[in-house]
């Protein structure tokens, strides 16, 4: 498996979901700021994403846009374990 040369993490591997794919028309882009706002938690976090390759972005000039569609089925594809689910036994 390849690493990052900067960071030394593991590049995406390719069993990750990928993002899917825009609808039609033009695509809504956000900024760090408001996908944290979305998913509630930091800008920090949300460049994590980004770079780990878990939220699909893209970078215009020195800084990120998050396609609205990418941040969906990011948030689509993220399971949370209910405890108090009967069904999930």
């Amino acid at each position: 498996m390849s690493v990052c040369p900067r960071c030394q993490r593991p590049w995406p591997s390719a069993d990750r979901p990928a993002t899917p794919a825009p609808p039609p028309g033009p695509v809504e882009w956000l900024t760090v700021q408001e996908a944290a706002d979305v998913l509630r938690v930091s800008k920090m976090t949300v460049y994590r994403l980004c770079h780990e390759g878990s939220l699909g972005a893209r970078r215009f000039g020195r800084s990120f846009r998050i396609p609205r569609h990418g941040l969906e089925g990011f948030i689509n594809g993220s399971a949370v374990f209910d405890p108090f689910d009967q069904d999930a036994e």
